[in-house]
């Protein structure tokens, strides 16, 4: 038993498509504060939803760097494969708005 009352810690076991979506949307991010280098982080965000369909992170990330780049049908095919993995997911309303247009902050942040 730990000391002091404290609980023991959980180990965390990801699969190997879990591990590999959370690099490749880190390295993506990390691509994505430089210049020019946008078509490598959409290459690490393709990779990251594949290697995990279900993933909340890499679906957000993904529709969101398609989303503001105007990639309006490769963000609705996203849309639709991460509804078929997770179909009850909390995010699916929201992104759908945001595909239609009828999110302020999103729009507003396609338009810059």
């Amino acid at each position: 038993e730990p000391p002091d009352g404290l609980s023991a810690p959980t180990r965390l076991v990801l699969s190997g498509g879990s591990m590999s979506a959370l690099e490749c949307s880190n390295e993506a991010l990390e691509l994505l504060e430089r210049k020019g280098l946008e078509r490598d982080a959409l290459r690490l965000l393709q990779h990251a939803s594949a290697a995990d369909p279900s993933s909340p992170n890499a679906f957000s990330f993904h529709l969101n760097f398609l989303y503001t780049h105007a990639k309006d049908s490769e963000a609705a095919a996203l849309l639709e494969a991460f509804a078929a993995a997770v179909p009850d997911h909390p995010s699916l309303p929201a992104s759908r708005a945001m595909l239609a247009d009828a999110s302020a902050p999103m729009l507003h942040q396609r338009g810059q």
